[in-house]
Parts: C-alpha cells; structure tokens; sequence
C-alpha cells in the first residue's frame, strides 16, 4: 500500500487529461501539508476529456482514469477525486478499494457545513450550476445551501482568459453570494484553486472561502491517521445485484457472459464487452439495430460497436439474435426521398440514427427542390450518422433536423458534398452545426465543401464562451480523404486551408488522415472497377498536401487560443510537415500517445538524427508512424536497394532500443514511402520488453512507365 517512508500518500486524481489542472493543485497544495503527509498528482489518460462539464464528460473521464489507476492503487493511502461534481471515479474506487476516497465538492460542503451557518457556491457554467444544485441536494446540503452562483465560463476559460479577467467575474459573483446570507463560500472547479486568495480579499475576512483540494487533503489524512477503511457490506450487496442484472441481460442476447467478481475488476474494465457480428441486414423499411457503443483504439478507422437486427421481415435472422424493438437502441433507414417516416413508439429508447440515402441520381437534383417533412424524433438520440448524399440536401432540411436532435453528440458524415453549391444550402449547413451546441465527436470521411464552408463552421465546433456561440466543443475530431490517383485534382478539392479552423483546446483525438483507395476481391464491390486503365492500377500508397499548407496546421496546434490542452492522439498524415514543423508541434503537445505523421524526406542522415532527437520529448508516446513524402532525389536513391537510402533514413535496432529507453512507453514505430505497397517499410514492435523486426521488402513491383 503506502511506501515504506511512513508518510501518508494522497494520491490526487484529476479525471480530465488537462494536466497544468494538476499541477496547479498540487502547487497550491503542498505548502500547506502535515510533516506526514505526501501528495501526489494523477492526469487521467486519453481518452479522457481535457475538461468535465457535464455527464458525458463525466463517465468518459471516470472509465479512462480507472484503466490507469487499478495497477497502481496499492501504493496509496488515500484518494481525492479533484474535480468538483458528485463525479462517477469516487464510487467507482469506494467499490474497488478500500482506501478512503472522497471529491473535492464533497469535502468543501463538509468542510463548509463545519464552518458556518450557510454556504455559497461559485460555479463555472449554467450547465455546472444547475448539476451542483442537484448534488448539493443528493449530500443533503440543500438546507444550508444560500445560493450557487454562475460565472458563465467554460473550464479552460480559467487557463485561457485573462486572470484579470477571470477574477473580476469570480469575485463578482462572490459578493453576491455573501449578499444573499452566505457566510462560507466553496470554489466549484479545481481551476479555481489559485484565485482563492483574490477572493477572500473581494469578501473580507468573515466569510471563509474554502477550496475542495485543500479540504479534501485534510480530510482524508486525518481519516487515514484514525485508521479509517472504506466499508464494503452494502457495496457487495449492490454487486450482487448488478452480476444479477448482469446475467439477465446476457440471457437476453445483448453480452456474453463474463466474470464479474471483484477480484477482475481490472480486467473488467480494460476489456470491455462486445455483442458477436451479425451479417444479415433487413434494408427494407426501417432498420432498427442493437448497438453497444465501445471507444477503443484506432488508426483512421471508424470506432464500430455491434448489432443485432431488428424489426419487420425478420426470418432470416436466428431467433435468438432477435431483440425486442423497446430495447433498440440504434436506427438505420434508407432514403429515397428527404422525407423521414414516423418513428413508432416503441422506437424511443433509441440512442443512435443513420440515414443512408437510396436516391437516385436520376431523382437527386428534382427532390432537392421539393418540399419534406421530418416528423419528431425519439428525444435520447445522440449519435448521428449521414451516409452517401452525394449532392447535398434541401435547403431548410438540416437545420430542421438539427432542431429534432438537441442532444446531439456525436456525428458521423460520410462521402457527399455536404452544404451543397448553393449559397442558401451552404447558409443552411453552417446552421446546422449551430444548433449543435452539444457536439463532441465530428467524423467527416470524403467529405468536400464548398470554399469557406468549414472556415463558418468552426466557431460552432471548438470550444467558446461567447453568449451566442457558447459550447464546450468537440473531443474528438477525424477528418478522412480517400485517395483517388484517377484523378489528378484530387488535392486541390480539399480545403486544405479551412481545415485547421476546426481544432479546438478540448480536442483529445485528432485526425488529418488520407488513406488508400479501398481495393476487395468481391467482384461486385464498386471501387474494384475492371475499367481501370494500366497506368492507374499501377498506382497505390496515398498522395498529401504541399508542405506550405502544413504551416496552417502548426499555428493551429500551437496558438494559445486554438491548441488542444489535452491532446493524446495526433494523425497529421494528410498534410507534408518538415521535421522542424513537427518539432513545433510536439514543443506544445508533449502529453501524445499515438502519432501518425506524414515528413517530407529529402536528406536521409539529417531526417534520423532529426526524428531521433524529437520524439524523446513525449514522455507517454506509445506508437509512432512515419509515412515519408520523398524528394526527388531521395525517391531515386531509395530506387537502389544496395545504396541502403531507405535502412539509413530510419532506426536500425541499436538506435531504436536507445529511443525505447528514453521513450518508456513506445511500443510501435513504423515507417513507410507514402503507405506504398511498391517500397519497402520498416517495423519495429516492443513484446516483453525487447524489440523485434526491421526492414521489410516491398510487397508489389514498382511500375515507372515515364519520368518527365
């Protein structure tokens, strides 16, 4: 448990990935402990949300930093959840252990309720005032409780906007508080904690200002010295009932069975469950599915729960697959016009919609200009999917729909011009992701716009305060092109320059993905098209963007207004960096786990001892891909197997064991020409601590009919 130097370790769990949060606390923190007594900081990891205002970011933060925290639990005495909320992690490890665990809001109320007669609560948002009057409530502090007060600003806002700034509204805020009978006032966010001296200063020395970080500290050391233990006999009646309901649900066909005792928790959380994959598929009519939403890691690829098939005309399908339509929870509906169906009732647990549409192209540009209608849709949908409307949609059509889906999440946009050429239809685009205020995940897979279209959308898609536009924008954002070497615009049609606008300080993940034409052996899938001329079958591998576009990608990343606090995951392969645009980047976002880039290449002993002295920077990256963009002159050097142009541009064993020792976490590095199956890549991979693999032959001939 503790370490052998007898002092009391506090291990201090902030759920967001935003680790200047953390270190913030344990500064303010440390000059104030016991002799006895040590403090640690913990940042949750990705995919954590760099900040928690709401529910969602809520679970999301709790799952991530359980992952993290059940192999290291032992070494601690105690747990302080420092985020300021009735937060899901603090029952979460009252159930896995027995160290005593608290949140920060629950010891500033204690703390509060011990100090004076009525308290006051300085909150950040209207969404965060409104949950911490209903916790308040659920502590059975609602009595004492003279009032929350809102600031009206975001987490991040405390880390962005001036401190200036920040203090006038805080202090604010305070004096109204105190002014309404309040003689304890409680910081609600743990970015606040610096400001607590400020506003003892605004209110004056009779009204206590009290910070959950500080009173939480010293309220589980003083736990830990009385011997204190999280008691367990109603925590494992509870389990019981919930292995029970467990067991039902698996009777029913959603899960299969699995270990539930909590001797496994960690292996309970690290491997979550999955549904087994049904192939048949009714598309007639509508389609309801069952799907388990699981975020996992990925590399371009969309995250993809299973399903089970539901609804009418369903005999092909084992009955045992079969699930009561009231427990959907996905829809999938083929359009052939832009009219929605009426959605039965038993349709309204559903959580997830997509529309795919089945226009024809004959039919398209008619139904554009004629009238629809979109009934009401079931109120808890919160991932949408638009699939395959190639030429946009009326005008009016998705801000309508936006209005029918106020709980929006996540949004999935799939192959289509979207916004369409008019400028009525692009008007309507815009406002439809301003009628997203909700919006976390963005998935635009081929998708093209029209010049400007993405640069409007992006005040409504990244994090803001402004009373028009306020939102706490998205967490994750993956933008896809599928290379086309038929078509030698190909670039020129992605608003390469517009794309930027759309990174936000709340991004965890990132995605600038272009990836390879999808090639199957089915006969009947369209992109193996027979027609396809010698020259362009000889093509494969991926194209990317001049390496003057990359400069918009750099400022985004590093601006102080635009970069991502938290960001874990960074895919930049369809923009050509240098090394030294790189180095840029990773300066501002050292917290990566996953990095794909695409590198211009010209020098080969220059561009490895650049890579070499970069990556060592991340202290928890885990895997590495280089796709390298060859000059001229490299590309023909790499031509010669004998000169060793490739083998000499990337880790040899010994180095990559060096970067291993100085990168602890780095499991994967690999390396590629333009993800060309016609040159020659490398792979390294850490089992068990040693390294393994290298160079690997090309897999196709290259073919060079003219070089001009």
């Amino acid at each position: 448990m503790a370490s052998t130097s007898g002092k009391i370790r506090v291990l201090v769990v902030n759920p967001n990935a935003s680790k200047f949060m953390t270190d913030k606390c344990i500064d303010m923190v440390k000059p104030t402990l016991a002799p006895d007594v040590e403090v640690i900081g913990f940042t949750s990891p990705e995919p954590a949300p760099t900040a928690v205002e709401g529910n969602f970011d809520g679970v999301m933060s709790a799952a991530a930093a359980m992952r993290a925290l059940i192999p290291i639990a032992h070494e601690y005495d105690a747990f302080l959840v420092a985020c300021y909320s009735d937060h899901a992690l603090i029952r979460m490890l009252r159930e896995e252990f027995d160290q005593p665990s608290i949140g920060i809001m629950e010891a500033s109320l204690f703390a509060a309720r011990t100090l004076g007669n009525r308290f006051g609560l300085i909150a950040t948002s209207k969404r965060s005032k409104a949950m911490h009057e209903d916790s308040i409530r659920h502590y059975g502090f609602d009595g004492f409780c003279s009032g929350v007060g809102s600031c009206n600003l975001g987490v991040l806002d405390f880390d962005l906007k001036s401190e200036e700034e920040v203090l006038s509204i805080m202090c604010g805020v305070a004096k109204d508080l105190v002014a309404q009978g309040a003689d304890c006032l409680t910081l609600g966010c743990a970015g606040m904690t610096k400001l607590k001296k400020a506003v003892e200063d605004a209110v004056g020395e009779d009204v206590q200002v009290i910070d959950g970080v500080l009173a939480g500290v010293q309220h589980l050391s003083g736990l830990v010295r009385m011997g204190g233990r999280t008691a367990k006999s109603s925590i494992d009646h509870d389990l019981e009932m919930a292995e029970g309901a467990l067991k039902l649900i698996h009777a029913a066909g959603f899960v299969p069975q699995a270990t539930h005792s909590r001797e496994q928790a960690g292996r309970r959380i690290q491997e979550p469950l999955t549904n087994p994959s049904l192939n048949q598929q009714n598309i007639l009519g509508m389609i309801l599915v069952l799907h388990q939403n699981t975020y996992q890691e990925r590399e371009g690829k969309d995250i993809a729960g299973t399903m089970a098939t539901l609804g009418q005309n369903n005999s092909n399908i084992p009955q045992s697959s079969q699930v009561d339509p009231a427990q959907a929870q996905g829809a999938q509906i083929p359009l052939q016009t832009f009219s929605l169906p009426q959605f039965p009732p038993q349709a309204g647990a559903l959580k997830a919609l997509t529309l795919t549409s089945d226009i024809k192209l004959d039919d398209y540009q008619t139904l554009l200009s004629e009238s629809f209608t979109i009934p009401p849709l079931p109120p808890g949908i919160e991932s949408l999917t638009l699939e395959l409307f190639t030429l946009g949609y009326p005008v009016g059509w998705l801000s309508q729909l936006a209005d029918r889906l106020p709980n929006l999440k996540s949004l999935v946009i799939y192959s289509q011009l979207f916004g369409g050429v008019s400028e009525e239809s692009q008007a309507d685009g815009v406002e439809f992701f301003k009628k997203l205020p909700g919006l976390r995940a963005l998935h635009l897979l081929d998708v093209f716009a029209q010049p400007k279209f993405f640069e409007s959308i992006g005040p409504y898609v990244t994090h803001s305060t402004d009373e028009e536009s306020a939102r706490r924008g998205l967490m994750f954002l993956e933008i896809n092109y599928t290379v086309q070497h038929s078509d030698p615009e190909f670039l020129g049609k992605i608003q390469a320059t517009e794309l930027s606008s759309l990174v936000g300080p709340g991004l965890v993940t990132l995605a600038f993905n272009v990836s390879e034409a999808d090639v199957t052996d089915d006969p009947d899938d369209p992109t193996n098209n027979t027609d396809k001329s010698a020259e362009e079958a000889a093509k494969d591998g991926v194209v990317a963007l001049n390496r003057t576009l990359g400069s918009t990608l750099v400022k985004a990343l590093t601006d102080e207004g635009t970069r991502p606090r938290g960001l874990r995951v960074l895919n930049s392969t369809l923009f050509t960096l240098t090394t030294t645009q790189l180095q840029t980047i990773l300066e501002k976002q050292k917290a990566l786990m996953v990095l794909n880039a695409t590198l211009e290449v010209d020098n080969h002993e220059t561009f490895k001892k650049d890579i070499l002295s970069i990556l060592p920077s991340l202290e928890y990256l885990e895997q590495v891909e280089i796709v390298a963009n060859p000059s001229l002159q490299f590309f023909l050097a790499i031509q010669n197997i004998k000169h060793k142009a490739f083998e000499n541009t990337f880790p040899s064993a010994s180095e990559i064991q060096t970067l291993g020792e100085k990168c602890k976490r780095l499991s994967s590095f690999k390396a590629d020409i333009l993800r060309s199956s016609a040159m020659q890549t490398i792979e390294w991979e850490k089992k068990d601590d040693k390294w393994s693999g290298g160079i690997k032959a090309a897999k196709t001939e290259l073919k060079i009919t003219e070089l001009e």
